[in-house]
């Protein structure tokens, strides 16, 4: 009798524990947890994942051209990227890498594929597009990147393609975009794109646009070479963007850490960064003209100086108060937090510290952790978008192509509209998601 209740018991266990496992294998199946979901709902994870990487290494890459540096001159750690050096056993400048083959990678394969079975090309030409995207930026700034074995499985070891190969795939992949965009014979019953795309809201010619953006910039990386082919980036230039409706950039919803602007004061992290001299002095109109900025030659300052740099209390120094730091000096006046006598010798220096990106006579961060819109300068408000690519630059890289084969007249002519949309891209008054103006308190006026 014994025996006959063990054997029982045995048999009820046997199947509670078959009842539970086909419970937790039911996660194949539960609506809620889509094994196979439509790209329309991954879609959009692609595009809130672009500024990752960018926004993680900019902030090493910006200390190599002198955008800004480091304010702190006692943390010798802090300094190795403003003396063009690096930081040993460390991911620093590891996250373009990281976002292409982790963050969009087999993302976008995902999409493609997905999208060919059910004939939605417009997902199909996008997800190309940013796949393009993607590593145009990895090679540019890692030199030698896997490409041709990228997303094989079952590997450990993988072949290194040099810059030239990875171009050349880059352009196929922004031709496959464009031949995919400009297919119109979709299945009736697909989900299109305008669902899932905040950028473009489903636009295929803005995002043709953009791919012929992709293609300029793809052609216009070998300046300094030989085979450099100018009236190729001319070409795809004037297919690109040809005003501040056809940017390319990432609004942020900054409603908690993870959709909030990395540059903006939630997230702190640039409560140590400073403008560089350098972009000051660019700016304040003294390099070109080799003389010192004073309040009498102030018609010498560029217009959106005070829109994207930020003013000490200090104005007295004949630019309106914005200073800089140089490579590896920071600022001398850093330390000067406390509260001075009006008038003393550390009174009047604290006032000449160099401000934080987020506000004017800023020196801190104001509001880490918190949502606040009261800190917001340019790029580095929790709620502003981030540009992947403008008419701007478009125009810039034209410029420059001209100039180089000694097309003057097109030359000036590209150099002045990519001034005048970089004005209209800070003057614009309204963005996607409802995200912060950059102007600061007022459009820059007409001339």
């Amino acid at each position: 009798m014994k025996k006959s209740i063990i054997i029982v018991m045995c048999a009820l266990l046997g199947m509670a524990t078959f009842n539970s496992c086909k419970k937790y294998l039911d996660v194949n199946t539960d609506p809620d947890t889509p094994q196979f979901p439509d790209v329309s709902s991954v879609f959009p994870t692609q595009l809130a994942g672009i500024p990752r990487g960018l926004q993680y290494d900019a902030r090493y890459a910006g200390r190599f051209i002198q955008n800004w540096l480091s304010a702190n001159t006692a943390n010798a750690a802090n300094l190795n990227f403003d003396r063009m050096g690096y930081t040993a056993a460390s991911d620093a400048n590891g996250d373009i890498w990281r976002q292409v083959y982790y963050g969009l990678g087999k993302n976008l394969n995902y999409i493609i594929d997905e999208g060919l079975k059910k004939q939605q090309w417009d997902y199909v030409g996008a997800a190309y597009s940013l796949k393009a995207l993607m590593f145009q930026m990895a090679t540019d700034y890692h030199g030698e990147v896997i490409f041709s074995e990228a997303f094989v499985e079952n590997k450990a070891v993988f072949k290194f393609d040099n810059q030239e190969s990875v171009y050349r795939g880059v352009d196929s992949l922004c031709r496959l975009a464009i031949s995919y965009l400009s297919r119109t014979d979709y299945n009736p019953s697909a989900i299109r794109l305008a669902k899932a795309d905040y950028i473009y809201n489903g636009n295929n010619l803005r995002w043709i646009k953009f791919t012929n953006g992709l293609l300029a910039r793809n052609f216009h990386r070998v300046t300094n070479k030989s085979f450099y082919k100018a009236d190729s980036v001319i070409h795809y230039a004037n297919l690109s963007m040809t005003d501040v409706n056809d940017d390319f950039v990432i609004p942020f919803d900054a409603s908690k850490n993870d959709d909030t602007n990395f540059f903006g004061t939630y997230r702190d992290n640039l409560t140590l960064f400073r403008q560089s001299n350098f972009i000051v002095k660019l700016l304040e109109g003294s390099i070109f003209t080799d003389s010192a900025a004073t309040s009498a030659r102030a018609y010498n300052r560029d217009p959106r100086m005070k829109h994207m740099l930020s003013a000490s209390q200090d104005t007295t120094n004949g630019n309106g108060g914005f200073r800089g730091v140089d490579p590896g000096i920071g600022d001398p006046n850093s330390a000067l937090t406390g509260v001075y006598a009006v008038g003393s010798t550390n009174w009047i220096n604290a006032r000449k510290r160099v401000a934080s990106p987020f506000a004017d006579s800023s020196y801190a961060n104001p509001s880490s952790a918190v949502f606040s819109s009261q800190y917001s300068k340019y790029l580095f408000s929790n709620k502003t978008v981030f540009p992947i690519m403008t008419a701007s630059e478009i125009q810039f890289m034209k410029a420059e192509a001209a100039f180089i084969k000694n097309d003057k007249a097109t030359a000036l002519a590209a150099y002045t509209s990519g001034i005048n949309l970089h004005f209209d891209f800070i003057n614009r008054g309204s963005w996607q998601r409802a995200n912060t103006v950059l102007y600061t308190v007022a459009p820059i006026p007409a001339a």
